[in-house]
């Protein structure tokens, strides 16, 4: 081995022993509060305001898709977390799809009309019908509602079969 190799091999070994030395610790509760708080505050703010983020939702409707379907996610995440916040996390998640099921959202996908009305409208955009997809399977990983049941049968054949 030269001298380069060593030097490589002994900064990779401290760096790997370095790594294995630390140890993840989980938000404590008052932590996610805190962030249940800010994904409230997120979920629920006007889409008419003048913050920076409607300013960026003016020039590329995805972010607002973007702005619900990650709060999703991060919701059912600190539900696993801490059971205690699931229901605070199921009526967020429910306000966030009853916003991405609006017409404001689905216009910026679909020529059609309502596309959940009376069947889906598959050719729609597979960026809108997957987050959707997604967002209803965290709702009904934390729910035992079946509200969404039926919305969550028609969007997941579309972005499946049209990824093949």
């Amino acid at each position: 081995m030269c001298i380069r190799d060593r030097s490589i091999f002994v900064l990779l070994t401290i760096c790997f022993t370095y790594l294995g030395l630390q140890k993840y610790k989980y938000p404590d509760r008052s932590e996610l509060q805190l962030k249940i708080n800010y994904l409230s505050k997120f979920t629920n703010q006007s889409n008419l305001n003048q913050s920076d983020l409607s300013k960026l939702e003016e020039q590329n409707p995805e972010w607002n898709l973007f702005r619900y379907s990650f709060a999703c996610f991060a919701l059912t995440n600190i539900s696993f977390l801490d059971s205690s916040f699931k229901n605070q996390a199921v009526e967020l998640i429910d306000l966030s799809i009853q916003k991405v099921m609006s017409d404001k959202f689905y216009k910026n996908y679909f020529s059609k009309d309502h596309p959940f009305t009376p069947n889906i409208d598959s050719s729609g955009s597979i960026l809108y019908l997957a987050h959707l997809n997604t967002m209803l399977g965290c709702y009904r990983l934390l729910s035992n509602n079946t509200k969404y049941n039926t919305c969550l049968l028609y969007t997941s054949p579309s972005p499946r079969d049209r990824t093949r």
